[in-house]
């Protein structure tokens, strides 16, 4: 009497067992992206941070200080566009057209874009290209 109970229990547990290689589910593809997500924004706080600094600066008139904040983004996040905004705006309020034409050419070989504004297939050097963060940038004018 107590082996085929034994052995549906045994069966029971079997199927009952998630495969190892079943396929992921959309809930474990969505914490994949979470997950993918997260690193992101931890590898691109010290770089808001300081981009943050920068635009304060910006809003109060040092622009000196502005670039210097926005030359630091730069370096915490090379393969980011955001910071080379703020050179650029800095550039046009103190009318440096070599620094904007320089920031212009940054912000176009990060963002993927060729020279016309286009999105640019080649740009795939960092595994950031063409995403540029949901940070607060100030906008030129």
């Amino acid at each position: 009497m107590r082996t085929p109970f034994l052995v549906a229990a045994a069966a029971l547990s079997a199927a009952c067992t998630p495969a190892q290689d079943a396929p992921k589910t959309p809930l474990d593809q969505a914490q994949q992206q979470a997950d993918a997500e997260a690193q992101i924004a931890a590898h691109q706080a010290p770089m808001l941070a300081v981009l943050d600094s920068g635009n304060t600066e910006f809003r109060a008139g040092r622009y000196d200080a502005a670039l210097t904040h926005y030359s630091k983004a730069s370096t915490l996040d090379p393969a980011s566009a955001s910071p080379y905004y703020g050179v650029l705006m800095v550039a046009q309020k103190t009318g440096r057209s070599s620094l904007a034409d320089s920031a212009t050419r940054m912000i176009r070989q990060l963002s993927g874009e060729n020279a016309v504004g286009h999105a640019d297939p080649a740009a795939t050097a960092s595994p950031h290209a063409g995403v540029i963060p949901s940070h607060p940038v100030i906008k030129p004018q």
